[in-house]
């Protein structure tokens, strides 16, 4: 938008032509998402005179300066309705009409008796999503207990250091423990000041690429995986590092990308039952007092992942009872045990539990298939175990309607001998084929 917050126009120097570059991204199947401040309007913008005259007599209009030139202010009251109903029937409306996906919400006005001015925003702009059948989705601000109603979150404007990546970790776990399982967090941190950032071969301005690494492969093995950050605090773009730390970057990115199947199938265990994709150990096992850390913790069902939040060559690592496989080296190992791994720069300790079936796609397929036609079981035996693939169209309501695909496996083993078996469980397949 044209600089300065308060803005509703689209800069032309940016985007001269909006319903062309609405197009060009469609055809290249990237969602649009805007971030938007619903604080004020200013009266530079053409949305100014219709804002006032339809949001009514208590709008609140004040001066303000910016960059030497007074500019009148009028205050957006998210919890005011006309208000509320006039901000977005003036502003959203033409970027609704072009094809915005969902917008990333970033602060609120307003106060309400028992709730939040970011809760009816997160509320509101959720639903002005929820159109045409496509399901509701926003990135926002936290808004207090019942957010998790209203689409995904963000930890806000934290510094680049271990010790907020620590914080990261024992938040996404604790949030999932209150509902909000889809806590989404600046990847490699969102300020640094530029005495500490460092050159890349290229030039780019970045932070330490071990540190970058590391909360990249954290984000790897969450809910949610987002780059983002201030101007001038350095790159987060993965293929500015990815040379400095061997290509570790496009490793565990395409890891991410394999797993998809496995974390949707997480999520919409998460939809139906409540239980978080982040899982705490102590769910599993309340009655340990070894299982209440916040430094390592479920990954969906069947993954156990503890992550390295710093830059030491090992960590000590908690493995609840029973046998489990490590990820990468297959190594078999009996849990209820601590113990201290060393850990390279290209590894993040994360353990499967044994009689585990993981659905994995491959790393180049599309994002949004409803039917995974290529589909691969990655197998972890030593007992007998079951896993669940989810499927639906990603994309809309259907899913409501019982357009969906709840496929089972099942591992059995009786000697030398493997059994595997799947059926589907509920819904319909959505594809004609699969290769397994």
């Amino acid at each position: 938008h044209k600089e300065g917050w308060g803005h509703w126009e689209i800069n032309p120097e940016l985007i001269p032509d909006p319903k062309k570059f609405f197009e060009l991204c469609r055809t290249r199947g990237i969602d649009v998402v805007f971030n938007d401040h619903p604080l004020d309007v200013r009266d530079d913008d053409i949305h100014y005179k219709d804002y006032v005259a339809k949001a009514g007599s208590a709008v609140e209009i004040r001066q303000r300066e910016y960059n030497g030139k007074h500019v009148m202010m009028a205050k957006v009251d998210i919890t005011d309705k006309q208000q509320n109903r006039a901000f977005r029937e003036v502003c959203h409306t033409e970027f609704m009409r072009l094809g915005l996906d969902f917008w990333w919400n970033d602060g609120s006005r307003g106060n309400m008796i028992t709730t939040c001015g970011q809760l009816v925003t997160n509320k509101s702009f959720f639903d002005e999503s929820e159109r045409d059948n496509r399901r509701g989705m926003l990135l926002g601000r936290y808004g207090g207990l019942g957010s998790h109603r209203y689409g995904s979150f963000f930890t806000g404007d934290a510094s680049s250091d271990y010790h907020v990546l620590k914080l990261q970790c024992e938040f996404t776990i604790r949030a999932g423990g209150v509902g909000m399982s889809y806590i989404s967090h600046d990847i490699g941190g969102f300020m640094l000041g530029s005495d500490k950032l460092e050159n890349n071969p290229a030039g780019e301005k970045i932070i330490n690429p071990v540190q970058y690494l590391r909360w990249l492969q954290f984000g790897v093995f969450g809910p949610i995986l987002r780059f983002h950050c201030a101007p001038g605090c350095g790159s987060r773009k993965p293929y500015d590092y990815d040379a400095l730390v061997g290509g570790a970057c496009r490793n565990w990115l395409r890891v991410r990308h394999s797993l998809l199947p496995y974390i949707y199938t997480a999520a919409r265990c998460h939809n139906v039952t409540g239980v978080p994709v982040v899982r705490a150990l102590f769910l599993e096992d309340a009655e340990n007092e070894a299982a209440y850390r916040y430094d390592e913790y479920y990954f969906g069902a069947k993954m156990l992942v503890a992550p390295m939040l710093s830059d030491a060559a090992e960590r000590s690592i908690y493995l609840p009872a029973g046998s489990w496989w490590a990820f990468q080296t297959t190594q078999f190992l009996t849990g209820g045990v601590e113990f201290q791994r060393p850990v390279k720069l290209d590894d993040v300790p994360v353990y499967v539990k044994a009689g585990s079936i993981i659905p994995r796609q491959s790393p180049d397929a599309p994002l949004h298939e409803a039917h995974c036609s290529e589909l691969t079981l990655e197998v972890y035996t030593g007992a007998d175990g079951t896993g669940d693939l989810y499927e639906d169209d990603g994309m809309t309501n259907d899913y409501k309607l019982n357009k969906y695909c709840q496929n089972a496996f099942k591992l059995a083993i009786s000697g030398a001998t493997l059994e595997i078996s799947g059926n589907v469980t509920d819904g319909a397949p959505l594809g004609p084929t699969r290769a397994i």
